[in-house]
């Protein structure tokens, strides 16, 4: 996750002169450019087990990142699934939180989705954190 966060804070820092609180076609354009500079690294290697393959942007405000993990979804139960689905959101909303290169984001009302599909490309599971989750 930290080179996520480190590839968004070039685009960032270079959109701190304006105000924290933008209008919602200067938070997508600033969404637009963020997934233009990290797709350009993508896919990367996150950890052990994890790829990010590519960031999309969505009108108004929102961030989609997508990931592949590399298991197969068919070795992990539904309850295994669920397990690693709940300690990711909480995982994701601390660093939406804590991160201050998302604080421009948040200030913002954007909201993130985390996709993860398995090293078949079947989806694994979805997160999606919405303003009122990390405010």
């Amino acid at each position: 996750m930290k080179k996520i966060f480190l590839a968004l804070v070039f685009t960032i820092i270079s959109l701190l002169s304006y105000s924290q609180k933008m209008s919602d076609n200067e938070i997508y354009s600033l969404l637009q450019e963020s997934s233009v500079t990290m797709n350009k690294k993508c896919p990367m290697m996150v950890d052990d087990i994890t790829r990010l393959d590519c960031v999309k942007s969505y009108e108004p405000k929102t961030i989609e990142y997508k990931y592949t993990l590399l298991a197969a979804k068919c070795d992990y139960t539904e309850e295994q699934i669920t397990s690693i689905k709940n300690n990711m959101e909480k995982s994701l909303i601390d660093n939406v939180k804590n991160k201050s290169v998302m604080v421009i984001l948040t200030d913002n009302d954007v909201t993130f989705i985390y996709s993860y599909k398995d090293k078949f490309g079947d989806p694994f599971f979805t997160v999606k954190i919405y303003p009122y989750q990390y405010k």
